[in-house]
């Protein structure tokens, strides 16, 4: 981001609560319909094994905070 100039920007729905239900039905239909995806890291494709058990929480965390992750870092539990 630094050697491009490039800014990453963002806000939280919760800081627009006259707009929240309109923009989280929206997102809900979105999601439903297919038109948004949600993309889960495992840790299968980036690490070779999945995320499993409490020993794997400790590898997803970490994995998160390497970077390396591709979309939402998810452990199962059981």
């Amino acid at each position: 981001l630094l050697f491009k100039s490039a800014a990453v920007m963002g806000f939280l729905l919760t800081q627009y609560p006259d707009e929240e239900g309109y923009y989280f039905k929206y997102l809900s239909e979105s999601l439903e319909s297919g038109k948004l995806t949600v993309v889960c890291d495992n840790g299968e494709k980036t690490t070779g094994s999945e995320f499993f058990g409490v020993e794997g929480i400790i590898k997803a965390v970490e994995h998160l905070h390497s970077g390396k992750n591709i979309g939402k870092v998810v452990a199962r539990v059981s």
